[in-house]
């Protein structure tokens, strides 16, 4: 039960890069840069490789990135968090509305 999820915190954690390249519009971006595309897919592909790996053979390591991925996580929905602001106050007007004019 611990290893699901921890492998469900690792997926989660890499939630947003994959929403990105399901994208079409980035899609789009990226065929004017074979090389990003092909480093994004290694990446992903090692990142793949790596959980599972990690999964079969070192349960421990898994659990301490899983712990770090879920710190990350923690963070990243802090910094998105809406920022609340106190409204500000409107620009006092003269008593009578109208336009001031000066004596000259």
């Amino acid at each position: 039960m611990e290893s699901i999820l921890e492998l469900l915190v690792l997926v989660v954690a890499m939630w947003p890069v994959l929403r990105l390249c399901a994208s079409r519009a980035f899609l789009r971006k990226l065929r004017a840069f074979p090389g990003v595309a092909a480093a994004l897919t290694r990446l992903l592909a090692l990142y793949g490789f790596l959980i599972v790996y990690l999964a079969l053979y070192s349960p421990t390591y898994l659990r301490l990135i899983a712990i770090l991925a879920f710190c990350a996580l923690i963070y990243e929905r802090w910094r998105a968090r809406p920022r609340l602001r106190p409204l500000a106050r409107p620009a006092a007007r003269p008593a009578n509305n109208r336009p001031t004019q000066s004596m000259a």
